[in-house]
């Protein structure tokens, strides 16, 4: 399934990456395609991945991260924000897991949003 994996990854993303695991998961049901579970060898690939899964729009094809429930929390947190702050006309945009918004960085921690300080 690795091997699969990869050369489609090549093919509809045009990025070659390794991935390290390849699993499906929940059980069979007919009619249904199983959803694929996939680990990454490095972070790099990953978000590689990650950047590049915006060409997958209008197939029946998605990618998702696999988050736990805090991080899901915090992301949601910091995706709603954002749009209260773009709404004030501030640019902001996704760095590296925070929200940088005209020059300062913010984070979430259970849902919070605080500024980074010693950015």
């Amino acid at each position: 399934m690795i091997d699969e994996v990869e050369i489609f990854l090549d093919q509809k993303l045009k990025i070659q990456v390794k991935i390290d695991q390849a699993w499906r998961i929940r059980p069979a049901k007919p009619g249904y395609n199983r959803p694929i579970r996939i680990q990454m060898t490095n972070m790099r690939d990953r978000n590689d991945v990650i950047k590049q899964k915006k060409n997958l729009r209008g197939s029946n094809i998605y990618m998702d991260q696999d988050l736990t429930a805090s991080e899901l929390k915090n992301s949601k947190a910091l995706q709603k924000y954002r749009g209260e702050v773009s709404q004030q006309g501030k640019q902001a945009f996704f760095k590296r897991g925070q929200l940088q918004v005209e020059g300062k960085l913010y984070g979430a921690v259970n849902g919070i949003i605080t500024e980074v300080q010693g950015y």
